[in-house]
């Protein structure tokens, strides 16, 4: 019973504070909408389901973005959108980039400590 209170009473906040969503790429025009077009910035991980060093990474940029404000993350199959990955030349995965404002702000290869992670959205957050 007290999930249920705790949900009406988020539901009804009055707070302007939006979290970072997380949203999987279908496509090059979604690509361009959702992450070139984006006001916030948004982190776009390259990966692959059979890639391990990929599902080690990907709760660790969930969990970040998650308690972001305002900065979003993409998800990329390397495998299902190989043009793509092949345009931001992804030669090794899991492979990271920031963008802000449609520009590339940094990027990282291989899983990472939740500390070089948080540098990361930092530095994304302050270009």
């Amino acid at each position: 019973m007290l999930v249920g209170r705790l949900i009406g009473l988020r539901a009804f906040s009055t707070s302007a504070r939006r979290f970072g969503d997380i949203f999987v790429i279908q496509d090059a025009k979604d690509f361009n909408t959702k992450v070139l077009n984006s006001k916030d910035p948004v982190v776009v991980d390259f990966y692959a389901d059979w890639c391990g060093p990929c599902r080690l990474l990907a709760p660790k940029l969930e969990t970040r973005i998650g308690r972001e404000k305002n900065v979003h993350l993409a998800k990329i199959n390397v495998d299902k959108l190989d043009e793509l990955a092949a345009q931001h030349e992804v030669s090794t995965i899991p492979h990271v980039v920031g963008f802000k404002n449609g520009k590339i702000i940094d990027k990282f290869i291989g899983n990472k400590d939740n500390d070089i992670i948080d540098e990361f959205v930092k530095k994304l957050n302050e270009a």
